[in-house]
């Protein structure tokens, strides 16, 4: 019998969550599986009523999609959409759990378990099956939670091999004597690139030329260039055309950044929290040198999988180094300005054959193929 699949991805999937839909989307369809999406930013609005008209259009477009001849699977990315989802549709729901849990479910933090605990709580419960991208965030289930849940691992996202129309613009880092520093993802407090600021303004301080390249969009865009212009960071807005006399580039969201191994030595990432960073293995896949802060979980899994690799932890931090508090003010910035100048020293690392995108991507659609042959 064939496979009906459809993605339901919310407002907060223009990270992760819509790469690997669309990675379901394209790499899994078949003759046997046609794979498809629906988008809740589509419909999007700040009234609460609003958004629960929008749901319920969402119902009926997702009444077309599903054909009772078919397997039908819906792949949830968030907890509201898996408790929105209607009850008279003959359907197996499969929860896609992107990111760690706060706080984990233990009897402990019974009486501190916020309202957005509880929806997800409920999300996981009412779910065929558990997805996590990384086993740290499925050690945080309950036992009786783990027996339905598999983890499979994140891949580089299609869209950021693709080709830019604007890499014209970037040529002059070819030549940029100094650092070329680079941030990409959306602007928010998980992603923290605050940091990067704080990082720039210390390597400016000891008179390390350096330019920092900030490639997205997001909630806190406002604050970054607060910070960046209480601190006399020059800085080259995403409508204009940056030149190496500016310390700090907003670029505006971009796809399409395979590129940027030519044009910036370091990837820093001081994340507070991650499941499985896409950004990390698309910069590894290019031979970028990474740096992430130690934040649970999948930076740690990813370095763990290279020492094993390697056989050691050295050779593996050639490609990837993990750094401890991301915290304004504290005092491990200066171990990142260490591993920054470590990597410009050293050179962009050797691809090793696991860490070749047709690898990432092959490894991943076989774990989802196998995991949907076990689920019918």
């Amino acid at each position: 019998m064939k496979l009906k699949i459809v993605n339901i991805v919310t407002d907060h999937g223009y990270g992760g969550i819509r790469k690997v839909a669309e990675f379901i989307d394209t790499q899994l369809s078949s003759n046997e599986i046609d794979s498809s999406t629906i988008a809740l930013d589509e419909f999007r609005s700040n009234s609460s009523s609003l958004w629960l008209v929008n749901w319920i259009l969402i119902w009926f477009r997702l009444r077309k999609k599903l054909n009772n001849t078919f397997n039908n699977i819906i792949i949830v990315h968030h907890p509201i959409a898996c408790l929105l989802l209607p009850f008279n549709f003959n359907f197996k729901i499969v929860y896609v759990l992107h990111g760690p849990l706060y706080p984990k479910y233990k009897i402990t933090n019974f009486f501190k378990i916020s309202i957005k605990n509880i929806i997800q709580f409920l999300a996981l419960l009412r779910s065929s099956k558990i997805i996590s991208v990384s086993y740290g965030i499925l050690n945080d289930l309950p036992r009786f939670l783990i027996s339905k849940s598999s983890v499979i691992h994140n891949a580089p996202s299609l869209s950021f091999y693709r080709l830019n129309n604007k890499i014209h613009l970037f040529q002059y880092l070819f030549h940029y004597s100094g650092i070329r520093l680079v941030n990409y993802g959306r602007f928010c407090y998980q992603k923290n690139q605050e940091y990067c600021i704080q990082i720039l303004i210390e390597l400016k301080k000891l008179g390390i030329k350096t330019q920092l390249y900030l490639i997205g969009s997001g909630d806190t865009y406002e604050l970054l260039q607060s910070i960046a212009l209480k601190a006399g960071l020059k800085i080259c807005d995403h409508d204009m055309i940056p030149n190496e006399e500016y310390d700090l580039v907003f670029t505006g969201s971009m796809n399409g950044l395979g590129w940027i191994h030519d044009y910036f030595d370091v990837a820093i990432f001081p994340s507070r929290f991650e499941g499985f960073p896409i950004s990390l293995m698309e910069c590894l896949s290019v031979k970028i040198p990474v740096i992430f802060s130690d934040c649970c979980y999948g930076p740690k899994e990813q370095f763990q999988k290279l020492a094993t690799y390697y056989g050691n932890d050295e050779e593996a931090s050639l490609h990837l180094k993990l750094m401890g508090a991301t915290v304004e003010g504290s005092d491990n910035v200066h171990a990142w300005l260490s591993a920054i100048i470590d990597f410009k020293k050293l050179g962009k690392p050797p691809l090793i054959s696991y860490l070749k995108p047709e690898n990432l991507f092959e490894e991943m659609s076989l774990s989802w193929k196998i995991f949907l042959k076990n689920l019918i």
